[in-house]
């Protein structure tokens, strides 16, 4: 479970009563009924982790921890080097690993550390660099990572997909490797910059000439038919989340988006669970989606 090549991006609408005040205020009520929500359903390309027991934990752990350690290099060598022409990505960069760091350490003894970590290098992003909010389809879209992190949900989809083995990338029905047995792989990227080892685009870590221990695992290339998805509060894939929230009219006047301003600046939230964000909403609406591009799609059903 490494970085991201592509996903299933989908735009879902949440059925059910809108609700009033201010749903990203740590006073007021959060739900995500009668609201347009816009996220990665599933990553493509990488393998993910155990669907459960210690094998998950483990795998969970050791990613969330790589990945804050990358997000605290980024962010405190960009520190170091001043003003930069590229200090803005090299910021915004920093808190997006680092929030993808708390969604695998969520249930470790790490997390606190991470969510610290959070609202440490988002306070410099929206102190410098602003968090002005989206405007599309005529609605206002929250995308601060730091306000959808403290949202705890995750997409589950039933899907057909293709699968490749994680080894030789033929179809897992037609290859020879055992599913779950360790082969040895030779470091180094293939034709795409893609490293063989952990599917890192362009990774420093696996060397050419070589070799390293690799389990053979189906790794989904594509989503062929996208059958249900869910609201979860632990996505099989945990990097699976919200990635942008509208706006209710009250919010968009209270935090002037064209102002760059934003309900991160006001100190934490608080974290708001699954069954909570979703509480009195009916079934939602699929929208269309948009595969291969990891942006969400835009588009909404009438």
């Amino acid at each position: 479970m490494r970085k991201r090549l592509t996903g299933l991006s989908v735009s879902l609408s949440v059925s059910g009563r809108v609700t009033s005040g201010d749903a990203f205020n740590s006073s007021g009520p959060r739900s995500l009924s009668g609201r347009t929500i816009q996220g990665i359903a599933i990553h493509t390309g990488v393998p993910l982790p155990p669907e459960r027991g210690l094998g998950r934990e483990q795998e969970l752990e050791a990613e969330g921890r790589r990945l804050l350690r990358a997000a605290l290099r980024e962010f405190g060598a960009m520190v170091r080097a001043g003003d930069e022409s590229d200090s803005e990505r090299r910021a915004r960069h920093a808190l997006e690993l680092a929030v993808d760091a708390y969604n695998c350490l969520e249930d470790t003894t790490s997390a606190d550390w991470c969510h610290q970590w959070i609202h440490t290098i988002g306070a410099f992003v929206a102190a410098n660099f602003g968090c002005a909010h989206e405007l599309s389809e005529g609605l206002w879209f929250t995308r601060c990572p730091v306000v959808l992190v403290h949202l705890r949900v995750g997409l589950s989809v039933g899907f057909t997909a293709t699968r490749v083995c994680s080894i030789c990338r033929l179809d897992i029905m037609e290859c020879d490797h055992i599913l779950g047995r360790q082969y040895a792989v030779g470091g180094g990227q293939d034709a795409e910059g893609i490293c063989r080892v952990c599917a890192i685009v362009g990774c420093r870590e696996h060397r050419e000439g070589v070799t390293y221990p690799v389990t053979a695992h189906p790794l989904v290339i594509s989503v062929d038919e996208l059958r249900e998805i869910s609201l979860v509060p632990r996505p099989r894939d945990p990097l699976a989340r919200v990635q942008a929230v509208s706006l209710l009219p009250a919010e968009v006047v209270r935090y002037r988006p064209a102002q760059g301003e934003c309900p991160c600046a006001g100190g934490c939230p608080g974290f708001k669970q699954a069954l909570d964000l979703i509480s009195g909403a009916f079934p939602f609406r699929l929208d269309p989606t948009l595969e291969g591009s990891g942006s969400p799609a835009g588009s909404q059903r009438p």
